[in-house]
């Protein structure tokens, strides 16, 4: 479950603008022919464009969509993409600005929000992107 969710949020960004209104909708726990009628389309449309979710954000069950994170604020959407290029906490702080104890506590949120253990998973779940032409941030 955790590389499920750790696949989630660094696919994020794949979803069109419709597939995260949808999934806003079934994160809400809406039925196709709510979700169909609060966004003027057709059930099938919007079963489409679930299944599409759950491709893009590496789901296999719907319910599992009630299992992704949290969403990440701007600052831990760019840690984690520091951590998934390998840097320290350290590092992090030098390349934002900040001080270390801000940047390890960013690192700990996207680790908890992702579902991760620690950075050797987020490091293994970015490389798995990396080599299925999933977007990733370059190694360092």
């Amino acid at each position: 479950m955790a590389k499920l969710r750790a696949t989630g949020a660094l696919g994020e960004e794949a979803l069109t603008d419709r597939e995260r209104e949808v999934r806003d909708l079934l994160l809400q726990r809406l039925t196709d022919p709510e979700i169909a009628a609060r966004l003027g389309l057709s059930p099938r449309t919007v079963e489409q464009h679930a299944r599409e979710v759950r491709r893009k954000l590496g789901l296999r069950r719907r319910r599992s969509l009630s299992q992704l994170p949290a969403a990440f604020t701007d600052r831990e959407r760019e840690v984690g993409q520091l951590l998934a290029q390998g840097l320290s906490d350290k590092e992090i702080a030098d390349v934002l600005g900040v001080s270390e104890r801000s940047a390890e506590s960013h690192a700990a949120r996207v680790l908890r929000k992702t579902g991760l253990q620690n950075r050797t998973q987020l490091l293994s779940v970015a490389e798995l992107l990396r080599a299925d032409g999933g977007e990733s941030p370059p190694r360092r």
